[in-house]
């Protein structure tokens, strides 16, 4: 039987081992990463099992189309030569916006996950073209991707980071809280934001309320008789002192949240998915840190199958992205905040 490279993002990883599952049922075998860990050693061998593979099957859905890693894997299937079978797991994916090499492939809808996508799931393996031999030479190998964690990371590390710098940062690891497969990781780097000679104290405050919050929330889980009244070591207590920067001399908020109160925020003038940049292999149009002036190319909302772009109404330079590509937005959900 053929054997079977199955690329997906992190985030699919449940609806990934269910397709491994049935694909492993129909007698085939199949490579898939469960480490997921990063780092060139990892990747040389995910290129491997690529290079060694029968089929290339690309698991469609937003986090998938978003993931640099699995666009990489792409295009390393199809400049080997690859066949390559994509199958459409999860609502959110516009084929206006997948690259054109994919929009000539038919994929497999298994988004019930019921006994006609298995059937359809068979016949669409068995029905997949032989794999032509290696080119020689081979195409020179794509670079290990950098994890979102690991940019995250860099930016913890700057040498100096404004005010506004840390709220956006804060608030970004404080979303990325929600993904448990990473909380470890999040938490270990707000531990070190928190630990920087420059961090303002309303920021060390929140970032020490989340922490001890996130603990919380943790042994819970664990121990499901533990009272809400649990008491866990302040963080401030453990870490080094915060220190204002000597040259800033205006009153900073309070808050994070008020803080945020003084950005503006873009919101969405219709209902329909949202798209940050006009293709699978294209750029965002923005990202965190951009400036930004009146009638720039924010993102693109899809609705009744056409493109809308939405262009910005205000200059500044954007803090937050509030909304994950390919998701669902409503009119008037916040879709960026920008500092005026």
């Amino acid at each position: 039987m053929a054997k079977i490279f199955l690329s997906y993002s992190r985030k699919s990883q449940a609806i990934a081992k269910n397709l491994v599952a049935d694909i492993e049922a129909l007698g085939y075998s199949l490579w898939f990463d469960q480490e997921l860990s990063g780092g060139q050693v990892w990747w040389n061998q995910i290129l491997e099992n690529i290079r060694n593979c029968d089929v290339f099957v690309f698991v469609l859905d937003p986090e998938s189309i978003n993931s640099v890693a699995c666009k990489s894997e792409f295009d390393y299937a199809a400049e080997l030569g690859k066949p390559i079978l994509p199958i459409l797991v999860s609502d959110g994916v516009s084929t206006n916006l997948l690259p054109s090499s994919l929009t000539q492939i038919q994929f497999v809808d298994y988004r019930k996950q019921d006994r006609s996508s298995g059937l359809c799931l068979a016949r669409a393996l068995s029905h997949v073209p032989p794999p032509k031999s290696l080119p020689d030479p081979l195409p020179s190998s794509p670079e290990a991707p950098v994890s979102y964690l690991k940019s995250l990371f860099e930016r913890v590390e700057a040498k100096s980071l404004t005010y506004e710098q840390q709220c956006a940062l804060y608030v970004e690891l404080k979303r990325s809280l929600r993904e448990s497969s990473t909380i470890d990781d999040v938490s270990a780097l707000l531990k070190k934001l928190r630990k920087r000679r420059d961090l303002f104290a309303t920021i060390a405050e929140e970032i020490d309320e989340l922490l001890i919050n996130t603990r919380q929330a943790a042994l819970r889980e664990t121990e499901p008789h533990v009272t809400q009244n649990i008491e866990v070591p302040a963080i401030a207590q453990l870490d080094q002192p915060v220190l204002r920067p000597a040259l800033q001399e205006q009153s900073t908020p309070a808050t994070v949240d008020q803080a945020i109160e003084k950005f503006i925020e873009i919101r969405s003038p219709i209902d329909g998915t949202f798209f940050r940049s006009p293709s699978f292999d294209s750029r965002p149009f923005i990202n965190v840190g951009d400036k930004i002036k009146e009638g720039d190319v924010l993102c693109i909302i899809e609705a009744m199958r056409l493109m809308h772009e939405i262009e910005s109404e205000v200059s500044g330079t954007i803090v937050e992205v509030l909304v994950d590509n390919g998701k669902p937005v409503e009119y008037n959900q916040a879709l960026f905040r920008v500092k005026p």
